[in-house]
């Protein structure tokens, strides 16, 4: 499941910043030495373009969280960790939510993704004032919210 949440998490990211880019180097030399010199000084500086593009293009996405820290978020943590997000030219900043939830965050376009809670996702998508926001992936199979009454105080129902 950890590999499903974290996959599509990144063919999201990976699809916004997926750029690609090309050096090469179609000199031609008549002699041995010149042609060691000229290869030598062409992967140095391919190199260095290559560095400074990819810096220039990675790009920072900011992660909201639902809550603190904890293990539905492993995947995250464990891939920026090992700089999966890296490889990608993904800079991810995770960030803990505001009192009003991650949501309004990516909806107001301070973060790009975020985890939120069911109950507080649909009156975002069903509200008199909808959020701009879409729902990518589950992080969990089932509703972990629910509804309970001490037993013997007469509410048997949610009636």
């Amino acid at each position: 499941m950890k590999k499903r949440i974290f996959a599509a998490l990144l063919a999201a990211t990976t699809a916004l910043s997926m750029t690609a880019c090309g050096s090469g180097d179609n000199t031609k030399t008549t002699s041995a030495e010149t042609t060691a010199t000229t290869e030598t000084t062409a992967t140095a500086e391919t190199t260095a373009t290559a560095e400074t593009t990819a810096a220039k293009e990675q790009q920072t996405i900011t992660f909201v969280l639902d809550w603190t820290p904890n293990t539905n978020h492993t995947g995250l943590y464990v891939a920026q960790e090992k700089g999966y997000f890296e490889e990608v030219g993904i800079k991810l900043d995770i960030v803990q939510p505001p009192e009003d939830g991650a949501e309004v965050l990516v909806a107001s376009g301070k973060a790009q993704f975020g985890v939120s809670f069911q109950d507080s996702l649909a009156p975002a998508f069903a509200g008199k004032s909808p959020l701009p926001i879409t729902a990518v992936a589950a992080l969990i199979q089932h509703n972990t919210s629910g509804i309970v009454s001490r037993k013997g105080e007469g509410m048997d129902r949610p009636k």
